[in-house]
């Protein structure tokens, strides 16, 4: 499943794809797509209580600031889906504004939700 929105002058994908019970999830888009960061959920028992938990991992490419996205979005996922979860990021805008990271971050996190939605 693919997700495209275009916001001005760049356009953001989100590209969902089950590989077998699990979801990898890309994210990507601006004036330079590319991997920024990936995170990896998934649900799991908490050792000290009765209760189920979300694990998760990241790992962040130097000087990349997506991990801010991919962490949050992974976790988001793999509680709702019940199941592991890769999330890849990799937005770049060239001088963006605060005002335009905001946008950018609350429409892929409507993409997310619309992917969740469809894939549940």
């Amino acid at each position: 499943m693919m997700i495209r929105r275009e916001l001005g002058r760049f356009a953001l994908m989100a590209e969902a794809k089950w590989i077998g019970k699990s979801l990898s999830v890309m994210i990507y888009g601006g004036d330079v797509p590319h991997v920024g960061a990936v995170s990896v959920a998934y649900p799991s028992k908490s050792e000290f209580r009765d209760a189920s938990i979300v694990t998760m991992s990241t790992l962040s490419l130097p000087g990349h600031k997506d991990y801010v996205v991919s962490g949050p979005l992974a976790e988001r996922l793999a509680k709702a889906l019940n199941t592991p979860v890769v999330v890849t990021v990799g937005v770049h805008i060239d001088n963006a504004s605060p005002q335009d990271l905001e946008t950018v971050v609350a429409e892929i996190e409507s993409m997310v939700d619309e992917l969740a939605s469809a894939l549940k």
